[in-house]
């Protein structure tokens, strides 16, 4: 009779706990993690690998410090396992993520990644029950510019190419469009590259640059 009644008393907690299962936010990766190691407290005669959990949460905002939205930030543990989330309209982010150790820190990489802008990563750790709060600011990966004449008329299809690091990393060729603007999209920000822009019957120009993200790089090209 008496283990009947523990019997009944674990299935009790075991459905209380799927409800809050069911309430906390955590990524999709990690709902397996945690139901696993609820269900192996219960069942397995109350051992667990999960401690606690701790949550992740930040807002990503731009140069201007205006939020930014979709931006994926992933979480990464040295132990294995990642958890994943995206930024939404208020720039603002949460996860929740399971931390084994009861006292220990556990230890990982926080990752930030958006199209058009420049990736965000470095090691963090958190601790059960506590918060982590990583709040960023991103950059976009790229220059942009106009070419035009000497009269300030833009220039169409106008040939720029950029190597990186005298050119050990080959040559990366790009085009103005009709309004001779083009967006150049940068391996490394902050590095030195050699810049060559030609058009035909216009004198080719070559020379070398400092680039770094959201620069904005306007040339003048003129006639042979």
């Amino acid at each position: 009779m008496r283990n009947r009644k523990h019997g009944i008393a674990r299935v009790l907690a075991l459905l209380c706990l799927l409800g809050a299962f069911l309430a906390v936010p955590l990524a999709p990766t990690a709902h397996a993690s945690w139901l696993g190691g609820v269900v192996g407290a219960l069942l397995g005669g109350g051992s667990s690998s999960v401690a606690g959990y701790s949550k992740v949460v930040g807002k990503v905002v731009d140069n201007d410090n205006k939020p930014i939205s979709g931006i994926t930030v992933t979480y990464s543990l040295d132990k294995g396992g990642a958890y994943r989330t995206t930024t939404n309209a208020s720039g603002n982010y949460a996860m929740t993520v399971p931390v084994p150790g009861k006292y220990s820190a556990e230890y990982g990489t926080i990752e930030f990644t958006g199209t058009d802008w420049r990736r965000i990563a470095y090691k963090i750790y958190t601790q059960p029950d506590g918060e982590r709060i990583e709040n960023r600011t991103m950059h976009h990966d790229y220059i942009s510019g106009k070419v035009t004449d000497p009269n300030g008329n833009p220039m169409e299809w106008v040939k720029l190419e950029f190597e990186l690091n005298g050119g050990q990393n080959g040559v990366q060729t790009i085009y103005t469009d009709a309004s001779g603007n083009y967006k150049y999209t940068l391996p490394e920000s902050g590095s030195s590259y050699w810049i060559t822009i030609s058009q035909d019957g216009y004198q080719t120009k070559r020379f070398q640059q400092s680039l770094f993200d959201e620069n904005v790089r306007n040339y003048t090209m003129y006639e042979q």
